[in-house]
């Protein structure tokens, strides 16, 4: 279990048969129903959950729906809906963000690796959305956008919607969201979404962020600045996130003018495509500064690579002011999500007066830390059963 087109109408148009005509979702398949007597069997062997907790059977059902990418641009995706068959009507509907992944690893592709929500579907009684993001699934033959908060938002917020066509009255408009690491990014990015999306009805009832990289600029400064051999995952997401800016914010600094010329060779035989931790790779140089050239390794820290910081402050999250609860949850010891980038959000938004907490697990690591999440994940949703 893994705990880890133009759009442009804003109403249905009727059909003769005055039968709504739905504007995001393109199919729902049931892809199976699991009995709340197996849930609670797998509850009580992983968690020690009482049987008595679980009180309905979940039926999961895969989503394509319509998105944009880029913006303007019809694109089908996917996602997987945990549903109760016996939903409570007054429960937030809610929707979990993943973290990073590569292809085949998502919600669609291994929907029993998501069972973790199919255990809160059938406890809360609540609907649990989880979408695969565009790079996966229905759209895996583009590549994902890495930490791309404008498209993981619109992507989120589209299933959303599309569900809400599927099955109308087991909507509920209040919205849970939650998310660890590149999830934990798309929750703020999800919450600010509909905040400022005031006419599509919804609003945030609670979300549940661990460990994203909210700002982009504290990030790369922390990056950029080792000198120290880092892993295989947290250089590659970075490179990942990197390729993102250029391709989803037209970035117009060449690679060439990026990367050492060692490590330039090696990535340019395979057009940069440095999305889903590509083999290749693994033999370039790990130490930032061997990796990057000096000169543009240190504008991005000194600020004076005012190209790429504006593109950093465009992608983050930390001056976003939420209405609504917003809790975020982070390790002290994080390796591969810096914890300065949740202390940043967190102070800012909490100097504004704005209705957020956030959890410090002392000495968590990027693995560990995703344990006091899913704790004051679960916490949370008991609290919203009473």
């Amino acid at each position: 279990m893994i705990f880890s087109a133009a759009i442009v109408a804003t109403s249905c148009k009727d059909d003769p048969n005055n039968i709504p005509v739905p504007l995001h979702l393109v199919s729902a398949t049931t892809l199976q129903t699991i009995p709340k007597a197996t849930l609670a069997q797998v509850g009580a062997t992983y968690f020690g959950l009482e049987a008595a907790l679980f009180k309905s059977d979940v039926r999961v059902v895969e989503l394509v729906y319509k998105t944009e990418y880029p913006a303007g641009t019809p694109l089908n995706v996917s996602g997987i809906a945990a549903v109760p068959v016996d939903v409570a009507p007054n429960f937030p509907t809610m929707i979990y963000l993943h973290g990073t992944i590569v292809e085949g690893q998502a919600p669609t592709e291994v929907p029993e690796g998501y069972t973790d929500f199919a255990l809160l579907a059938s406890i809360t009684q609540g609907v649990f959305l989880l979408p695969d993001y565009i790079g996966y699934g229905e759209s895996d033959d583009v590549l994902h956008p890495y930490c791309h908060g404008p498209s993981l938002a619109q992507t989120s917020f589209d299933m959303i919607r599309a569900y809400k066509e599927h099955a109308p009255a087991n909507f509920n408009s209040n919205i849970f969201i939650t998310g660890y690491s590149e999830g934990g990014y798309a929750a703020v990015a999800l919450h600010k979404k509909i905040q400022e999306t005031s006419a599509s009805g919804m609003k945030v009832s609670k979300t549940v962020a661990g460990s994203g990289p909210y700002d982009y600029v504290a990030f790369a400064e922390e990056f950029l600045a080792k000198d120290a051999v880092l892993d295989f995952e947290e250089l590659g997401s970075y490179l990942w996130a990197i390729s993102m800016f250029k391709i989803d914010y037209g970035y117009s600094r060449p690679w060439s003018q990026i990367l050492s010329a060692e490590d330039d060779a090696k990535l340019s035989a395979i057009n940069y495509d440095m999305g889903y931790f590509r083999p290749v790779m693994a033999s370039i140089n790990f130490n930032p500064h061997d990796l990057f050239q000096q000169s543009w390794r240190e504008g991005a820290i000194n600020g004076t690579n005012t190209e790429f910081i504006g593109h950093l402050k465009a992608n983050s999250v930390v001056d976003f002011a939420p209405s609504d609860s917003l809790i975020f949850v982070y390790g002290d010891a994080d390796n591969w999500v810096y914890p300065q980038s949740t202390i940043n959000a967190y102070n800012t938004m909490k100097n504004k007066g704005n209705p957020v907490k956030a959890y410090l697990q002392e000495g968590g690591d990027h693995a560990t830390t995703a344990d006091l999440w899913f704790s004051v994940l679960f916490s949370r949703l008991l609290m919203e059963m009473q």
